[in-house]
């Protein structure tokens, strides 16, 4: 069976946090998980990931609005936003695409235009 996101939701594969810092100081999983949430549910810092599927928009009074991302594309986005759930087998973060905060650029690649590589 496969699932195909509704409406104006995207499926997200979560990019791995790292498990040291630059300095190589190895940062234990619980402080891992507990970094995206911060002080009373607030992030500290965005999340990045892939774009795996999504939903084919919004009805609006002029139709359905179709959404700006696509799969493949790279992304920035609150660690709390959506919810992680197993779909197709796999761990995906579900979103609607307004909590996406951007679209990472590949260095060089004209404006509008992703890495499009998907991992």
């Amino acid at each position: 069976m496969t699932t195909r996101p509704t409406s104006d939701h995207v499926y997200i594969r979560r990019d791995p946090d790292p498990e040291t810092t630059s300095g190589g100081i190895v940062i234990p999983q619980d402080i891992r998980e507990m970094e995206g949430r911060g002080i009373h549910g607030r992030g500290t810092g965005a999340a990045t990931g892939t774009v795996v599927a999504v939903g084919p928009g919004e009805w609006g009074k002029r139709g359905r609005k179709p959404l700006e991302l696509q799969p493949g594309d790279r992304v920035l986005f609150e660690p709390a936003a959506g919810m992680t759930r197993e779909i197709d087998g796999e761990a995906l973060d579900v979103m609607e695409e307004g909590h996406v905060l951007g679209v990472v650029e590949s260095e060089g690649a004209p404006a509008g235009e992703s890495d499009g590589e998907a991992s």
